[in-house]
């Protein structure tokens, strides 16, 4: 946004560049012409169009969804892909090494003070694996599972020894998953 109020463009992609763009190859996919047509489909249409995207970012459920969108309680309550199981990290993780990328990064933190540090792929799912055994001793039940941003992960991984003002603390977040009955937090 310019100071005058008025929107700029600073930046235009060339027509290769943009040719080569995952938006791009979606639309060719589902032969749509104009991201003015791929706008209009997805409002017009939520329930094919986040069918499709589902399908081209190749999000893996464990238990298939039995629809997309189940709006019966009405739009203000929409229930997205009930029935449908996922595990986060089986789909930011696993199928990252299943597909060739174990050794590549995963994260890369770097701190304030200009330390940084990379866990690949691999090592990430090592710590989600030693994280994830903490839990196999509570009782077993469907467990409501929320998800954090990566910045409550980074503080608590990387720089375990320093506390941080500027995002989510692990009381604030837990005082958050507690309200909503999650007994678990997935970091993703």
């Amino acid at each position: 946004m310019a100071e005058t109020g008025r929107s700029e463009i600073v930046w235009r992609p060339t027509k290769e560049y943009a040719e080569r763009t995952r938006i791009a190859r979606f639309m060719r996919a589902q032969k749509i012409d104009s991201l003015e047509e791929l706008q209009r489909r997805s409002v017009e249409d939520p329930e094919w169009y986040w069918d499709a995207v589902v399908r081209d970012l190749g999000v893996r459920f464990t238990r298939p969804f039995t629809r997309v969108l189940d709006t019966v309680r009405g739009v203000q309550w929409p229930r997205w892909f009930p029935d449908g199981l996922l595990n986060f990290t089986d789909n930011c993780v696993d199928r990252n090494i299943d597909g060739g990328r174990g050794d590549q990064p995963a994260i890369i933190w770097e701190g304030d003070d200009g330390q940084s540090r990379t866990l690949t792929y691999r090592e990430l799912a090592s710590e989600v694996n030693r994280r994830s055994l903490r839990s196999r001793n509570r009782p077993s039940s469907p467990t409501q599972i929320s998800s954090a941003l990566p910045l409550f992960f980074a503080t608590n991984l990387f720089a375990p020894s320093r506390s941080s003002t500027a995002g989510p603390t692990l009381s604030s977040m837990s005082d958050n998953v507690s309200a909503i009955g999650s007994r678990m937090m997935a970091l993703t």
